[in-house]
């Protein structure tokens, strides 16, 4: 990659209402509209932050194809924007099952999409997943996505980072038990532990790939209000063991470089919709990977045959 190339890249800590998708649009365009106001060139959007995040068979009547009506509507809007690509989330309908997706749209269409490869056990029930790890190319950087999860296996990261990828934008929807209104420590708290928890993951992985990772979750109160007492629920797991069928996402953003250092974040103190953004170099990338401590260049792929292979 040349010195010179560059790319301001940003994300949003977007507040999603489950299973209302035409204001969900409403706020994504809005968004867009304020980063390509600040020159951003690619922007990340949380997990499913389209139709909004909650795990119930119920998801089904909000589900879209990828040529539905919101990402029609996001597309005839962003050509319009001009000069920006979005990662957007949203919960996929296809051939009888549901993917949580993201979609890169630019103002020349649908760049490609990416589902979510790995399910924790609460969302296996009601979810498909993917199996592929497509790499984009914005401007001239290759970019691969991984929704929350995913960010919790190595492999996903590496599989990326074989192929020559240079940013990794990571979505999450990752929440927290409700907390009393106006207890600003708890809110302080939500977030603190977001990013401790996300950092353990991305910054290693970053650098050890030697990849830009930028990562970001929704925010705000969200219920799951479609789940009533009572109602069936998967073998091993109760409805009454799950506590609350509400929580808070922390609304936080972090970005990382290849070396692993975090480069900006949203701030600590208030749960809430952030914009951050930072411009990134070819001449960053190319620096790092020429270092002579180098995991990704010095890795012996002949002695790992049995990553492969179960426990």
């Amino acid at each position: 990659m040349k010195d010179e190339a560059k790319l301001k890249i940003g994300a949003v800590s977007m507040k999603s209402l489950p299973g209302n998708s035409e204001e969900n649009v409403k706020n994504t365009i809005s968004w867009i509209k304020k980063a390509k106001e600040q020159e951003i060139e690619l922007l990340l959007f949380p997990e499913l932050n389209i139709t909004g995040y909650w795990n119930s068979r119920e998801l089904i009547s909000v589900a879209e194809p990828l040529n539905g009506k919101s990402i029609n509507i996001l597309l005839n809007e962003i050509a319009k924007i001009g000069g920006i690509v979005a990662a957007v989330g949203l919960a996929e309908e296809y051939s009888n099952s549901i993917f949580n997706t993201h979609i890169l749209i630019g103002p020349e269409g649908v760049m490609g999409y990416y589902r979510k490869t790995h399910s924790p056990f609460p969302e296996n029930f009601n979810w498909g997943v993917g199996n592929h790890f497509p790499i984009f190319k914005v401007g001239d950087f290759k970019v691969g996505i991984a929704i929350c999860y995913d960010n919790s296996f190595p492999e996903v990261y590496r599989c990326y980072a074989t192929q020559g990828c240079d940013i990794i934008l990571s979505p999450y929807a990752f929440g927290f038990t409700p907390f009393k209104t106006g207890d600003i420590t708890t809110e302080q708290k939500a977030i603190h532990d977001w990013k401790k928890s996300v950092s353990i993951d991305l910054q290693f992985a970053a650098r050890a790939n030697v990849v830009y990772s930028i990562a970001c979750v929704g925010a705000g109160h969200i219920k799951d209000y479609r789940v009533e007492k009572g109602e069936p629920w998967p073998t091993r797991m109760k409805l009454d063991d799950l506590g609350p069928m509400e929580y808070f996402l922390s609304g936080g953003i972090l970005i990382f470089g290849p070396d692993g250092k975090l480069i900006a974040e949203s701030p600590n103190d208030e749960i809430g919709e952030y914009l951050v953004s930072t411009t990134i170099t070819g001449k960053g990338l190319n620096n790092t990977r020429a270092f002579v401590y180098n995991t990704l260049k010095d890795r012996r792929p002949e002695i790992y045959s049995h990553l492969t292979k179960l426990p």
